[in-house]
């Protein structure tokens, strides 16, 4: 009985991992002929190519990797990993959507050789940090909602370059529903199937979503920089140089120069108390190594433009950049995000 039992239940397991394993394959084809519709649709299919399809089953996820778009036959972007954490849709549009989108480079390996193979003029500019084409550039996250009854649009989004610089963004945008979003959509498929490139045709669409726009307000918008040690490799240079004084002393003289440069470049209108935030977070981020932090908009949204008789105004009581400066109080501090 026992055997039977033991004999059953691996009958039954073989089956269930069976049957999951046929079922993630109909649903990666699924995928797969869902994003193949789309590229399609934006007239991309000879620029855009993608490798593996993951779709979790027990969830609202799927994973698309090795995400490349190409000019020319000449290969410009790649994606590592894009992950969909979670997404909803209705009347057949997209109205929810949390993603990841892991290790952008710029081009390949090979990328001049193709270049040259092709006869397209490519030029690359590389950073101090790294020297080879296929620099990773950034990861990013972002969520995307729409509220179609209030017609209102709340996005937010986070951007890590490197882990040095880290962005994070948060706002709504008032008066753009389904209709205005499925408008610009047709608005960018039909100008890049005329011939106009990707980037033009996106800031086409932009522009009717622009006009559709009520009110954009900002919210939860911060920066933060690591530090890389560039006062400790000035003063380790200037002694190499012959600066006989100590390091910590010749970095000590330098921090109070930028301290000084910092406090005599300042705008009028930035108020002398943030100004003296901005030099003293200085000092643990070049000294210490910690994060050097901007944000704005932190507790309630900021109004910053609203619809006039010649479409998005700058909201009542911005005029200048003081008044902006005011509205949105920016802080400084070296908290990371």
């Amino acid at each position: 009985m026992a055997r039977k039992l033991i004999i059953g239940a691996a009958a039954l397991a073989a089956i269930c991992v069976g049957g999951y394993a046929v079922a993630e394959r109909l649903a990666e084809d699924g995928m797969r002929e869902r994003i193949d519709t789309e590229i399609a649709a934006m007239g991309l299919s000879e620029q855009v190519t993608y490798g593996k399809v993951g779709v979790n089953l027990f969830g609202q996820g799927a994973t698309v990797r090795d995400l490349v778009y190409s000019q020319a036959g000449v290969p410009v972007w790649r994606v590592d990993r894009v992950a969909v954490t979670d997404y909803a849709f209705a009347e057949s549009r997209l109205v929810r959507l949390a993603a990841s989108v892991s290790g952008v480079h710029l081009d390949f390996p090979g990328w001049e050789k193709s270049c040259r193979e092709h006869g397209v003029a490519c030029e690359y500019v590389s950073d101090d940090l790294r020297e080879e084409p296929d620099a990773v550039l950034a990861d990013l996250a972002i969520d995307y909602r729409v509220d179609d009854p209030t017609r209102r649009i709340t996005l937010g989004g986070a951007v890590t370059l490197r882990d040095l610089v880290e962005i994070k963004v948060g706002g709504t945008v008032g008066g753009i529903g389904l209709a205005a979003i499925a408008e610009a959509a047709r608005t960018a498929t039909d100008a890049t199937r005329a011939g106009l490139p990707g980037p033009m045709a996106a800031a086409v669409a932009v522009a009717g979503l622009g006009r559709s726009a009520e009110r954009i307000e900002v919210a939860d918008v911060a920066v933060a920089l690591r530090d890389l040690g560039g006062l400790r490799r000035q003063a380790e240079q200037a002694a190499k140089d012959g600066d006989a004084r100590p390091l910590g002393e010749i970095a000590e003289a330098q921090l109070a120069e930028a301290q000084a440069e910092l406090r005599a470049n300042a705008e009028a209108w930035v108020p002398p108390a943030f100004v003296e935030a901005l030099s003293e977070a200085l000092r643990p981020f070049a000294m210490e190594g910690k994060p050097y932090r901007l944000a704005v908009a932190e507790g309630e949204p900021v109004t910053l433009l609203v619809k006039g008789a010649n479409g998005l105004e700058l909201a009542p009581g911005i005029v200048d950049p003081a008044t902006l400066f005011a509205a949105m109080r920016p802080t400084v501090s070296n908290k990371p995000l």
